[in-house]
C-alpha cells in the first residue's frame, strides 16, 4: 500500500494512492480538492485491517479545500445500491 505524504495537495477524482492485492495494483482516488492531513499507518502496517474490517478502517484524511465537493459524495447506501446493481 502507498498513502499520499501528509501535506501533499491532491485533487477531486484523481490518483493519490495505490493498493495492492495479489492479483492487481489499484488506483485510490481522492474524494475531494485539498491537501491530505493524516494518513493510518495502521493500515500500511496491517493491511489485512481493510479487509478485516473496512467500515472501521480509513487510509488518509483530506482537508478540502472546495466544500461544494462534498455534496458530490455517495452516501453508504446509495453506494450499495450503485455496486449492486452493476
Amino acid at each position: 500500500m502507498e498513502l499520499p505524504e501528509i501535506g501533499q495537495k491532491v485533487n477531486v477524482n484523481e490518483g493519490c494512492a495505490t493498493i495492492e492485492s495479489v492479483k492487481t495494483a489499484s488506483d485510490i482516488h481522492s474524494p475531494v480538492s485539498g491537501e491530505i492531513v493524516s494518513i493510518n499507518q495502521s493500515v500500511v502496517d496491517d493491511p489485512e485491517k481493510i479487509t478485516d474490517s473496512p467500515y472501521e478502517s480509513w487510509l488518509f484524511c483530506v482537508k478540502a479545500s472546495d466544500l461544494s465537493e462534498i455534496e458530490n459524495l455517495l452516501s453508504h447506501t446509495a453506494y450499495e445500491t450503485m455496486i449492486t446493481a452493476a
